[in-house]
């Protein structure tokens, strides 16, 4: 049973729906239950919405309604979503809340949760389609947690599906590519794409690499040459320009001696000379030649005007000297670039010869090496100088050949690496697409262990609250041949709700074909506790909103029973209808009055707002009217006692089936009640279970004084006329005092309910706690 100090004090609302004036409702912790009556278009559902905004942060019965904009039309007539205050306390903690942004908003943490059934969700739970069904219960079956990590799971396997075919559609992509360079580069069938790729693969790279880098050695060497080559022929052309240069001016220099018919050259050869030695040697004093005195200075003056004189045998003597000076250099020239050439030629026959050691080996001569080595060597020689041009065209061939293989080569190294990166790029997308296929089946395997696990995790709630539902409907239907009810989850159906149950003779059969309203309206109230109950915690409250419309008798105390019994299970019961012999029913004592605080809604208006006061059961009315008759109230008094006596004699002519005449309307007067009471008063008595004991009592005496005392219900109460008025207040006062010590002597001092449900073995009845006993069962 659930602590007092857990439950809801104290209620206040502005400006959501009815509340146009600020409403105030204390709550009593005391009592597990709170009854709000109310007609309809009094605020019942406006208070029921205020708990669910700030409970559930949620809109109310208004949701329910697509037509209507909820955050539009949740305030009150002329008022804004950010004006709605709604406080609530509960556990002793106050908390708060209101429209903030795009939702209500709840502060602090803690707050309780409350689980509201309307009259609307009863049809919809007990007619709707399956998948509507489940809606109404969602808030109890579904796994928030499993099923968001559910959600992931199927994004997961819609993502990874996507890339899964992505990679499969790649990885073929790619072979097909590899397949169509086969079919471009070869006509051979007889092997498979992978065995020609492997094979052109498989081919050593650096070997290739070598033999590109031979011939490009060859090539640089060749063109080395061929540079050596053009020096040596520019400097040949330059030696035979200076050995022509050197023979003309030879012819000049003859030709002037032949003309001055002299050897003026060795002359001026000889003064040239003898100038320079006595310019070398100025101390002598004597001719080194004569032998006679002279003046070096004279001399060499007089030398140098001969010279001068001999000016024109001077200039072609010296163009002369420099023609043959450049001669010789030129021959030098001729001589370092024949010696260049030569070693060109050299490093590149040795280059070709171990090119052709290689062509030995495969086969593959194209020329006679000899003879190009030779005439490499050798391209000076006169007599050879034909076949050097003969072998210098094979070698153009050779070099073409060169540059055929190389180009081939760099293109099969081009295709290798394009081949390469293709099976590379094929080996990584099949990879991926594999890997992808096998997280996607472990994906698919996962959704359906944890779906599995999940409606398994729900069937096993729905089985026990199946148990839970039979026992509580059976509290109101025993004996009726109904129930057996079972709750489950369609197979391979996401939210489908199924339910059956029997009907007589007849199992698993759907409810609402054979069950009357009634039956299937406290089917849906059962089906809401027994789920709420199983998923109870110490912040749930408990909302039934206008559920119940009308029931019989018999069906109405069970119902209420089944109501009570549960209500202590939870922080709070709390119950609104319209229906006021319901209401009635716990005044005059035939329910657990006492676990039960009653609000009675007055009339809504919007200058009002919604109003409401405290109903009293009319024991407690009586008991504050007694003590103070006036004229006004004197009627008031007898009429509320005549009733309240009605009212108990009537429960104890149902209980033990007393006979009276069969009427059109099944209502007796208090005279028929007492008359069928008659012989079998002096059998019943009470027991009262109080902490000090129990306090036994005989009704008969209680009986007989008010036996006596009808005659002033029917004067005063009833009817008009002038006798009523010569009937004092003190015997009013008696009549209400005497109803008021039966009344307490029936119903529970706890409870306030009047002894109902029947304990056969113990031959009495009992009250909703247990505390009151009613005996004998069957009068003797």
């Amino acid at each position: 049973m659930k602590k007092i100090d857990s439950r809801i004090e104290l209620l206040k609302i502005e400006n959501l729906r009815g509340a146009t004036k600020p409403l105030e409702l204390k709550f009593d912790k005391s009592k597990p239950m709170i009854m709000i009556f109310g007609e309809n278009g009094t605020g019942k559902s406006s208070i029921i919405d205020a708990i669910d905004f700030i409970c559930n942060q949620k809109y109310g019965c208004i949701e329910e309604r697509s037509s209507v904009s909820k955050k539009t039309y949740l305030p009150s007539l002329g008022k804004l979503r950010t004006d709605i205050k709604i406080h609530l306390r509960f556990k002793g903690k106050d908390y708060s809340a209101n429209h903030s942004g795009n939702n209500p908003i709840t502060t602090p943490d803690g707050f309780p949760s409350a689980k509201i059934l309307r009259r609307s969700k009863i049809v919809d739970l007990i007619d709707a389609q399956p998948k509507d069904r489940f809606k109404v219960l969602e808030q109890f079956l579904t796994v928030p947690n499993i099923e968001k990590g559910e959600a992931t799971l199927r994004n997961a396997i819609k993502n990874k599906e996507a890339e899964y075919n992505n990679s499969t559609i790649a990885f073929t992509e790619a072979e097909t590519q590899l397949e169509e360079l086969k079919s471009k580069l070869t006509t051979e069938s007889e092997k498979s794409t992978d065995e020609w790729a492997k094979e052109i693969t498989e081919v050593d790279e650096a070997k290739l690499q070598q033999i590109v880098n031979n011939i490009e050695i060859i090539e640089r060497l060749h063109e080395k040459l061929d540079a050596a080559h053009t020096s040596l022929a520019n400097a040949k052309i330059t030696l035979q320009e200076k050995i022509v240069t050197e023979i003309t001016t030879s012819q000049k220099l003859n030709s002037f001696h032949k003309k001055e018919a002299t050897n003026k050259e060795d002359l001026f050869d000889l003064l040239k000379r003898t100038k320079s030695f006595i310019e070398r040697h100025s101390t002598i004093k004597t001719c080194p030649i004569c032998e006679q005195n002279i003046a070096t200075g004279d001399i060499i003056a007089r030398l140098t005007q001969r010279l001068n004189n001999m000016e024109e045998l001077s200039k072609i003597i010296a163009e002369f000297d420099n023609a043959k000076k450049y001669k010789e250099e030129a021959e030098t020239i001729v001589k370092e670039r024949q010696k260049n050439y030569n070693d060109c030629a050299i490093e590149l026959v040795n280059k070709i010869q171990g090119q052709r050691q290689g062509a030995e080996d495969n086969g593959d001569l194209l020329f006679d090496y000899d003879k190009l080595t030779a005439e490499i060597t050798n391209q000076c020689d006169a007599i050879n100088i034909q076949k050097t041009k003969e072998e210098l065209e094979k070698y153009k061939t050779y070099k073409r050949t060169l540059e055929e293989n190389k180009k081939n080569i760099q293109m099969q190294q081009q295709y290798q690496m394009t081949i390469k990166m293709m099976l590379e790029n094929i080996k990584v997308k099949k990879q991926k697409a594999q890997k992808d296929g096998e997280i996607l089946k472990r994906l698919k395997k996962y959704e359906e262990l944890v779906t599995k696990e999940r409606k398994q995790y729900v069937d096993n709630i729905l089985q026990t609250v199946s148990g839970e539902v039979e026992r509580l409907y059976q509290k109101i239907h025993p004996n009726e041949g109904l129930g057996g009810f079972r709750l489950y989850l369609k197979e391979k159906v996401k939210g489908s709700l199924e339910y059956n149950g029997n009907f007589h003779s007849s199992d698993q059969i759907p409810p609402q074909a054979y069950y009357s309203d009634s039956h299937l309206d406290t089917l849906g109230i059962c089906m809401f506790l027994a789920l709420t109950k199983h998923f109870n915690d110490d912040n749930t409250i408990v909302v039934l909103d206008d559920v119940v419309t009308s029931v019989d008798e018999a069906h109405r105390e069970r119902f209420l029973e089944m109501l009570h019994d549960e209500a202590d299970k939870f922080c709070h019961m709390v119950v609104t209808t319209h229906y006021r012999p319901w209401r009635d029913f716990y005044r005059i004592g035939g329910g657990p009055a006492n676990k039960v605080q009653f609000i009675d809604l007055q009339l809504w208006s919007k200058e009002s707002g919604i109003r409401h006061s405290k109903s009293r059961l009319m024991i407690d009315e009586l008991k504050s009217l007694k003590d103070n008759i006036t004229v006004e109230n004197r009627q008031n008094i007898a009429s509320k006692a005549g009733i309240l006596l009605e009212a108990i004699l009537d429960h104890l002519a149902l209980k033990y089936r007393l006979k009276v005449p069969r009427q059109p309307l099944q209502k007796y007067e208090l005279g028929i009640l007492f008359d069928a009471l008659s012989k079998y008063k002096k059998h019943i008595k009470t027991i009262q279970i109080e902490d000090s004991g129990m306090i036994e009592s005989q009704i008969e005496s209680f009986i007989v004084v008010l036996e006596g005392m009808t005659w002033i219900r029917n004067k005063v109460g009833c009817h008009w006329n002038l006798d009523g008025s010569l009937i004092s207040d003190t015997e009013i006062k008696v009549f209400a005092e005497k109803t008021i010590a039966l009344g307490e002597v029936l119903c529970c001092h706890k409870c306030g309910s009047l002894p109902y449900r029947e304990k056969k073995v113990e031959n009495y009845f009992l009250c909703q706690c247990g505390k009151k006993q009613m005996s004998p069962i069957q009068m003797p």
